[in-house]
């Protein structure tokens, strides 16, 4: 009779293993940071969510803008829409937003001459509440859980006022979903 090492053993576990785990997804964006620019500020878009090894999904966006005037600038929140695949489909959310106001009208970010700002935005379409089962202690919780952004087209139109001016920006990703390897 043969006998197995300690090696052996632990190899045929690991390949075993390797059958059994599932598959794991990765979001990936092309540019991974869009930039776009004009007379009255520069503006960049990056998709960003939770990793995990080496996977990451996004849920989000760090968005940057930088005033090029010597005027204020504001960011028109209520005609700032979240773009996907050429459609529009609602607005943002940010930090000072609540969720349940997710889709009120939001005030205008104000920006200094020459000033700039980074933030993070999530889509407010992509946000749903979640009730879990019947809490042990007799009262119903929940929680907000932010969905994934779709593969495709995804992004922002943003509309900024710069004095009586408006300015319209596309700034948009593409966006796939990959197998980790």
């Amino acid at each position: 009779m043969k006998k197995f090492s300690a090696s052996t053993v632990v190899l045929v576990v690991v390949f075993f293993l390797m059958g059994c785990s599932t598959t794991k997804l990765t979001w990936v964006s092309k540019p991974a940071v869009r930039e776009v620019g004009n007379n009255f500020f520069d503006a960049r878009l990056r998709p960003v969510g939770i990793k995990s090894d080496a996977a990451e999904v996004y849920k989000a966006f760090i968005f940057s803008l930088k005033n090029k005037t010597d005027k204020e600038l504001k960011i028109i929140w209520n005609e700032t829409f979240y773009v996907h695949d050429g459609g529009m489909s609602g607005g943002f959310m940010f930090e000072g937003i609540p969720y349940e106001d997710r889709n009120k009208p939001k005030s205008p970010t104000v920006l200094a001459a020459n000033g700039s700002l980074t933030m993070k935005i999530w889509p407010s379409d992509l946000v749903f509440y979640h009730q879990f089962e019947k809490a042990a202690v007799g009262f119903d919780e929940g929680t907000w859980i932010h969905n994934e952004l779709k593969p495709g087209q995804n992004g922002m139109l943003l509309t900024v006022k710069v004095g009586e001016r408006v300015v319209n920006e596309k700034i948009t990703v593409d966006i796939s979903v990959q197998e980790v390897r």
